[in-house]
């Protein structure tokens, strides 16, 4: 009974590696009859079919995207911003109306999807400057962000909001130093970028506040409280996007290696108008 039962499994096994390999051999085999197209010379072509066999995404929308003319470029990104149901490849729809959220990703400079920064200000540079250097204890804002807001035009959803950003400390001071994105609120909190001087106990925990009295200081220079994490505020300059926050939080994926080859393609299209 036991050597039946190992000549099933060696059957299925061989089975279920026969029809992997298949699978693998035959993307590889599409990546190189697709690579015929481009006249590359046959040392290139068998290079990226080994490549599209075990990670076909880097040639179907990273080296062929580069290579294609550009009317089938603009064809491409035209036919998957329709199957996206979205106006424009940047846009985002939004996770609670579920609005086209317009210009909300970008390429940054690695090439990866980031959440997008607005239109630049067309401000002096001494002008920039000094709003970087008084930051919120200036006691202004500057006229406006250079980073946000990605919003959404119907319900004011932020995509650049406190709470997706690398810097945000959510909750109470005591609860920095634990798992703090598990703690049941996280619509408020601290950055940990910008800092201001406020009351010790306003800072920290009771127990370290009652020992900074005893040392003799009364405020401390300590993270800004961030009274609606929904928000960002005007002067911040600093966002930095956290994806698993934006996953958690809101249920929003930042998009791949497709969604960035229709960016780069949109990208040009605007550069040329």
């Amino acid at each position: 009974m036991t050597d039946i039962l190992d000549t099933r499994f060696g059957q299925y096994g061989a089975i279920v590696a026969l029809a992997v390999l298949s699978f693998v051999v035959g993307r590889g085999l599409r990546t190189w009859l697709d690579t015929g197209r481009f006249g590359w010379p046959p040392a290139r072509r068998l290079a990226w079919a080994l490549r599209g066999a075990v990670t076909p995404t880097r040639y179907w929308w990273g080296a062929r995207i580069d290579a294609l003319p550009q009317a089938e470029k603009e064809a491409l990104l035209g036919y998957e911003t329709r199957l996206l149901w979205l106006e424009q490849a940047d846009s985002l729809r939004c996770p609670l109306c579920r609005a086209e959220i317009p210009n909300a990703w970008v390429l940054d400079e690695a090439g990866q999807v980031t959440v997008a920064p607005p239109l630049a200000l067309h401000r002096p540079p001494d002008a920039v400057a000094q709003d970087k250097r008084d930051g919120p204890a200036s006691g202004r804002a500057p006229p406006g962000p250079e980073g946000g807001p990605v919003q959404c035009p119907r319900c004011d959803f932020r995509l650049d909001a406190c709470r997706h950003c690398a810097h945000f400390l959510p909750g109470a001071p005591q609860s920095w130093y634990t798992a703090a994105w598990n703690q049941p609120d996280g619509t408020w909190g601290r950055c940990g970028h910008y800092k201001r001087s406020q009351p010790v106990e306003d800072a920290v925990d009771p127990e370290m506040a009652r020992t900074l009295r005893r040392q003799g200081y009364e405020e401390i220079r300590a993270p800004m409280r961030i009274a609606d994490s929904m928000l960002r505020p005007d002067f911040c300059r600093a966002f930095s996007l956290d994806r698993r926050r934006l996953r958690q939080a809101s249920r929003v994926r930042v998009p791949g290696k497709k969604r960035a080859a229709l960016l780069r393609i949109l990208e040009e299209q605007r550069r040329r108008t």
